[in-house]
């Protein structure tokens, strides 16, 4: 039989970065066009329903691995628990030969190796990176991390990537809408992104932040309030499909922090790009 690439994820409706870029994979056609045999080995809700999701991934990649249809293994993991149920799989694909490629998602597994964890677990990590065929990184800085702890000379830094919507025409920039996707919280510049935006209030009276996405509502709520946009604030919560394309449509900024960003550094893009 016909050896098949399998890739390793969350569920599609999974609320998360892991299932945000696999599903943008499927949308322009590279599982289809590679054959690729997705497995979904978690997904939101309860404890019994994720761990059914993860036995039934786990039967599906033992019968695909006993009967040496796996040509290679494309495993998304970030901290704690992606860690570990991943590694049900990693270790097997190792005994048997079969090629691993680890693609690590999450900001905070530096935090997870460094802090969280001991020696054993530390060498463990250490143990799965160095055997792996290549390691995928989403910044050039986690490249540089995964050097200090790994010998693999195979990491390579690939940007998550993107599915841009249609081109519009641009009209009405003094009614400009600054749009944000991903989780609401410190880590994504969230709240530099409203300091920032409470800057341009004078300049555009009609200005309204949105930010789609699971997270500390309460918390950006409450600095609305406090930097006087509790009004130009939305936050519509997880969105998708449709409703993703529709906010990218109509804004007129999309935000996205950088490794390195501040409030000063989105306050002047967003001054460039709505002026």
């Amino acid at each position: 039989m016909k050896k098949k690439i399998v890739m390793l994820g969350t569920s599609f409706a999974t609320m998360g970065g892991i299932s945000a870029v696999v599903k943008v994979y499927r949308e322009a056609g590279l599982l289809a066009r590679h054959d690729i045999r997705y497995l979904e080995t978690h997904r939101d809700g309860g404890r019994w329903q994720k761990l059914r999701y993860f036995l039934h991934a786990w039967w599906q990649f033992w019968v695909l691995l006993l009967t040496f249809r796996i040509s290679l293994i494309h495993v998304h993991h970030a901290s704690h628990a992606s860690f570990w149920r991943k590694l049900c799989f990693i270790l097997p694909a190792y005994v048997f030969r079969v090629p691993v490629v680890i693609h690590l998602h999450g900001g905070g597994f530096a935090k997870f190796y460094g802090e969280e964890n001991g020696p054993r677990v530390q060498a463990l990590i250490r143990y799965v990176y160095d055997r792996a065929a290549c390691i995928i990184v989403l910044s050039k800085t986690w490249l540089q991390w995964v050097n200090s702890i790994s010998s693999n000379p195979q990491v390579r830094a690939v940007y998550n990537p993107v599915q841009l919507p249609a081109p519009v025409p641009f009209a009405h920039r003094e009614s400009a809408t600054i749009l944000f996707l991903g989780k609401i919280g410190e880590a994504k510049g969230c709240y530099d992104l409203l300091q920032a935006a409470s800057r341009l209030q004078q300049a555009f009276p009609a200005l309204k932040i949105c930010m789609a996405g699971d997270g500390d509502h309460a918390r950006a709520r409450q600095l609305a309030q406090q930097l006087g946009l509790g009004d130009r604030l939305e936050l519509p919560g997880w969105i998708d499909g449709a409703q993703k394309q529709a906010l990218l449509q109509r804004a007129s900024v999309f935000a996205l922090r950088g490794a390195r960003s501040s409030d000063r550094s989105v306050a002047c893009a967003a001054r460039c790009c709505c002026a």
